[in-house]
């Protein structure tokens, strides 16, 4: 209904939102803002910035013919920007253009997705400046969880390095005296190929 409001459309003007595909796009969106905004004053203006970006965040991918992936793009959107903190700055970002989109919007005659994909066409410079700095922000995001996924994958190695160590061998039965000779040479060879590109990234990231 907010949705339909924000484009100047009859609030029971529902068809739109069948004929563009969206309906389970804003039903997940609803659950999200329920479940990720608390009860303060300061969540519920944060949570309504954030309604209003998601408004054009959809209207971008109506334009752009992206029904069929428009619910594996939301749930990226949620997961990346919605859900992090960096949220709150990339509506800020984007104020102004939210705004002047919606401004843009009222001034056409929508009755129906024909009139609609024209306002939004009509609006094409403003769509390409907010998909621009909603997609620099879903990269940086991206970025940082692989980073943060890499840190991890190490901390699990050192981990399982320091509980070898501890038992005086792998777990269970195998134990370092019970391993062949070819065996240790192996793993003799592995624990020094692991030291020295440990070093080497150790180095590499101290003179970053």
């Amino acid at each position: 209904r907010e949705f339909l409001e924000f484009i100047g459309v009859p609030q029971d003007a529902y068809y739109l939102i069948k004929e563009t595909g969206t309906y389970s796009v804003f039903y997940e969106m609803t659950k999200t803002l329920r479940t990720t905004f608390g009860k303060s004053e300061d969540s519920e203006v944060n949570k309504n910035e954030t309604k209003l970006t998601f408004f054009v965040w959809v209207l971008s991918r109506i334009g752009q013919g992206a029904g069929g992936t428009m619910a594996y793009e939301g749930r990226d959107y949620k997961k990346n920007i919605i859900k992090k903190k960096e949220n709150n700055e990339f509506n800020s970002e984007v104020e102004d253009i939210v705004e002047d989109i919606q401004d843009d919007l009222l001034e056409h005659k929508i009755t129906g997705v024909a009139s609609l994909s024209k306002a939004i066409t009509d609006s094409k410079d403003s769509f390409e400046e907010f998909n621009d700095i909603y997609d620099e922000y879903l990269d940086n995001a991206k970025k940082d969880e692989n980073i943060d996924s890499f840190i991890k994958d190490i901390s699990k190695i050192a981990k399982k390095l320091k509980d070898v160590k501890s038992q005086g061998g792998l777990r269970g039965t195998m134990r370092f005296e019970q391993l062949s000779d070819d065996q240790k040479e192996a793993l003799r060879n592995q624990m020094r190929e692991i030291l020295i590109t440990s070093e080497d990234l150790f180095e590499g990231y101290k003179n970053a």
